[in-house]
């Protein structure tokens, strides 16, 4: 990436101002790239500091878990990466924490700009519940200078119409637009997402408190309901909620297993295991 590449200005207002507006340290803004996490993190090895926003109108190698791929129309979603810093503590430390508490800062902006109800489905989607996913979430640690940082990178479907998703994913996916009858103004949803998200710039990886578990399981799409896993060493069981280090609680007839690392959905679901998951 070049200066020459970045854009000057993103709907209708320069990035200056957007910056200020964000209160954001480094803001990037991109016609398209590869990879917004990808970005991110070759700015965070340059010494790019917490808070860099990289935010793209169109991604062709976007990623998501377990090697899918994420895909949208130029200027239809939010495709954007935060880089953390945590602070080093003294503490445990719980790096399966970072997503959840990533989530938790989507889901509140995207209620309080649009009114969704936005539902986590562990690990890293938000749902709209009989309607489909609505946005998802790749968080990447690594190290640069020493340090561990975390890219956070956020994918959010704004203006699609059924129509422009492939016919695989159309009625597993859904938009603001869909939900809400009408597409947001994409500067607000931003308003409300970097004012959620500016607590965890530095935000040491502890692990989650009472209050974030009990948050979660105010927006958790899959507490109580039974589940089917895929990429771990139990097939089936009843969503129980969180652990402390974000870890999938799940009752089975052999106990209450942890899985931190998996593919799941609700039995009744459907959804196409390629439905995309986040920038």
């Amino acid at each position: 990436m070049t200066r020459d590449a970045a854009l000057a200005r993103w709907e209708g207002r320069t990035i200056d101002d957007l910056r200020r507006r964000w209160r954001l340290p480094h803001l990037v803004a991109l016609p398209e790239t590869g990879s917004t996490n990808d970005v991110a993190r070759a700015l965070a090895d340059a010494g790019a500091p917490a808070g860099l926003l990289v935010l793209t109108d169109y991604q062709h190698a976007g990623r998501g878990r377990m090697g899918r791929t994420w895909s949208a129309a130029p200027g239809h979603a939010l495709l954007l990466s935060f880089l953390l810093r945590p602070a080093r503590t003294a503490r445990a430390v719980a790096p399966g924490a970072a997503p959840v508490r990533v989530g938790l800062a989507v889901a509140r902006a995207l209620r309080a700009a649009t009114g969704i109800d936005a539902r986590l489905k562990w690990p890293n989607d938000l749902v709209v519940r009989g309607a489909g996913k609505l946005a998802g979430i790749l968080c990447e640690a690594a190290t640069a200078g020493g340090d561990t940082i975390v890219i956070a990178g956020i994918g959010i479907n704004v203006a699609q119409q059924q129509d422009d998703w492939p016919e695989a994913l159309r009625g597993t996916a859904t938009s603001i637009a869909l939900a809400m009858g009408t597409p947001p103004d994409r500067t607000a949803v931003m308003d409300a997402l970097c004012t959620a998200m500016e607590p965890l710039f530095i935000a040491p990886l502890t692990p989650l408190t009472v209050a974030e578990i009990r948050a979660y399981e105010t927006v958790d799409a899959l507490r109580g309901r039974v589940i089917a896993i895929a990429g771990a060493d139990i097939e089936r069981g009843t969503a129980r909620g969180i652990a402390s280090d974000g870890a999938l609680l799940v009752e089975t007839d052999r106990g209450l297993r942890r899985i931190t690392s998996a593919t799941v959905r609700p039995v009744a679901d459907h959804a196409s295991s390629n439905t995309p998951s986040h920038p």
